[in-house]
């Protein structure tokens, strides 16, 4: 049986009770399931899209360059 605390996806409990797998990496929700072992197909299956990928990049280079002053 899946244990929650072996993914290297953190998992978050919904009001409604259903769990969401969150991507470590690129940080969106690939899944949300009533039962949080059936979590685990959807984080083995998950590829990371690269324009994601991309714009989280730019973000923190925007985020933590230095002021330019002109």
């Amino acid at each position: 049986m899946f244990s929650p605390t072996s993914s290297p996806f953190p998992h978050r409990l919904n009001r409604n009770g259903f769990h969401d797998s969150i991507c470590p990496v690129c940080h969106l929700t690939i899944a949300s399931a009533k039962d949080e072992d059936a979590l685990i197909n959807y984080e083995f299956d998950h590829v990371c899209n690269p324009i994601r990928l991309y714009q989280l990049h730019e973000d923190q280079l925007y985020t933590h360059a230095p002021a330019v002053l002109g």
